[in-house]
């Protein structure tokens, strides 16, 4: 009888473990601290309750840390991220190891959020390097590696390193870009795009075109993620590419694909993204000496996005009837857009 109601409260300790993660990822992290520190007050004392003892401490701190920095706090999630880190670095447990791996992750984004970019990549290093050795690393911890390296490629870029920042972009594409994980091909996506930037700012323009259309090519090997606005980043900037490139026609391509592919949404960020592309369309016709369908171009970004109160995509708006003024008063010089 003993056993059974020992068994008992380990389901109970258990059941209580998945109340409270249900509770925090229904963002009430209050109620699920008050879960947890109810498993370790009640059970902490019960050596066949003892792993889920454990989980709950750990879990405990990780919400907090979310919930601190949730409310834009730094300094106290890091310190509480780091007490996980200390208490449970040293398991053998792959559950426990999963969570440190994440509090170590998400340390160094608060790291990098707070301007600490070489404390971001002394973090994301530890990482990379403690958990990348092990070939049998589950999924989701391979997902993390993935992100601290694109986390290190953007701090390097941060601290103006712009040859490793591409390494470190390289390293990332080359390790995950096709390993079959959904979470890293999604990183490995995101290091071409900055990459891409990257080339694109240091005028490498050939360089940047191709990384955008690599992008590309990966976006249309993922058909089961929505990643439209991904696409839509990868066409714009290949179309101003490719314009610096005088490579005219081909940049209208690029925008119409933007345009095509985004048109119907609401999404205020594809929005944006279709006006501007429309924009820099109507500004390269407007150099091809095609007035007329350089004027029709700014007439849609005119008509589509007038209403609109985004500041950005009402500068659009008053560029284009400022540029189709002037073509309409027989200026070839139109505004450049980008």
């Amino acid at each position: 009888m003993d056993d059974v109601k020992t068994r008992a409260r380990e389901h109970a300790a258990n059941a209580l473990l998945n109340k409270g993660g249900a509770l925090a990822n229904l963002n009430r992290f209050e109620e699920a601290i008050a879960t947890y520190d109810d498993i370790i007050a009640r059970f902490g004392d019960e050596p066949l309750c003892e792993k889920i003892v454990s989980y709950a401490q750990c879990e405990k701190g990780v919400t907090r840390a979310v919930s601190l920095s949730r409310s834009g706090k730094r300094e106290e999630p890091i310190a509480i991220y780091d007490e996980v880190i200390r208490q449970f670095r040293d398991t053998k447990d792959a559950w426990l190891s999963e969570r440190v791996a994440r509090s170590i992750f998400y340390k160094g984004m608060l790291l990098m959020a707070s301007g600490k970019f070489q404390d971001a990549i002394s973090t994301y290093d530890s990482l990379i390097f403690e958990y990348e050795q092990d070939e049998e690393t589950e999924t989701r911890i391979r997902g993390l590696i993935a992100g601290s390296l694109f986390g290190k490629g953007d701090a390097l870029d941060e601290l103006g390193r712009f040859d490793d920042a591409v390494a470190t972009y390289d390293m990332l594409i080359d390790r995950y870009a096709s390993d079959g994980g959904i979470e890293t091909a999604e990183w490995a996506l995101k290091a071409l795009l900055n990459k891409g930037f990257l080339l694109h700012e240091a005028n490498r323009l050939e360089e940047a075109v191709a990384t955008y259309d690599d992008a590309i090519s990966k976006l249309e090997s993922l058909p089961a993620l929505d990643l439209k606005e991904e696409a839509g980043k990868a066409l714009f900037r290949k179309g101003v590419a490719l314009d610096e490139l005088n490579r005219s026609e081909d940049a209208i391509v690029a925008y119409d694909h933007v345009i095509e592919m985004l048109t119907n949404s609401q999404d205020l960020a594809h929005k944006l993204m279709v006006a501007r592309a429309l924009f820099n369309k109507g500004t390269i016709l407007a150099k091809l000496d095609k007035s007329s369908d350089a004027v029709t171009t700014y007439d849609t970004v005119i008509n589509r996005y007038s209403d609109e109160d985004e500041m950005v995509i009402a500068e659009c708006v008053a560029n284009a009837r400022f540029n189709k003024g002037l073509l309409l008063g027989g200026s070839t010089q139109a505004q450049g857009g980008d």
